[in-house]
């Protein structure tokens, strides 16, 4: 009895808890080349998976990792991870989709994928669940909407905005 719970832990709680990651697509072109996951500020405990059988723990701020080969990698991120950054940093064009958000709680989104320009496949799904905007935030939000100049004839997608707008311009939530 006591195995079949040894190896119930072992083999079915990585699962349980795979829920809980951020997890992301990168692509890698050449062999030996690495990937940096970019953060900003403190508040950093996390672990990291990169997807080809490589796990670092304790993380604190940017983990890089250098694959062996060239290819698609899907990296895990759990734990304490506040906020990505790339803020058209040298990574941004290496990070090509979001499969899931995961449930830690984002402090901030501000220049967190600015500049991702093969950021493809974004999964939002449960993007914004228990998200609160506060009434300031709510009523910024609402105003950056009204100031907008809004191209004729543009057919909005639920939750894909991409060419709606004449002119850009960025919403700082806090």
């Amino acid at each position: 009895m006591r195995r079949v719970l040894v190896l119930f832990f072992l083999f079915v709680t990585p699962l349980l808890l795979d829920g809980q990651a951020f997890i992301t697509t990168w692509r890698t072109t050449s062999a030996n080349e690495s990937i940096t996951i970019p953060t900003t500020g403190g508040g950093y405990n996390y672990t990291i998976n990169w997807g080809d059988g490589n796990t670092n723990s304790g993380q604190t701020s940017n983990a890089t990792h250098t694959y062996a080969s060239a290819g698609d990698y899907q990296v895990n991120i759990s734990g304490d991870f506040p906020r990505i950054y790339f803020n058209y940093g040298s990574q941004r064009l290496k990070i090509i989709a979001i499969n899931q958000w995961g449930t830690q709680v984002w402090s901030s989104m501000e220049s967190a994928f600015e500049g991702c320009q093969f950021l493809g496949a974004l999964n939002t799904q449960a993007m914004f669940s228990n998200v609160t905007l506060s009434p300031t935030n709510y009523d910024n939000l609402l105003i950056a909407w009204n100031d907008q100049n809004l191209k004729p004839n543009v057919i909005f997608s639920g939750g894909n905005s991409a060419g709606i707008f004449e002119t850009k311009r960025f919403i700082k939530i806090d």
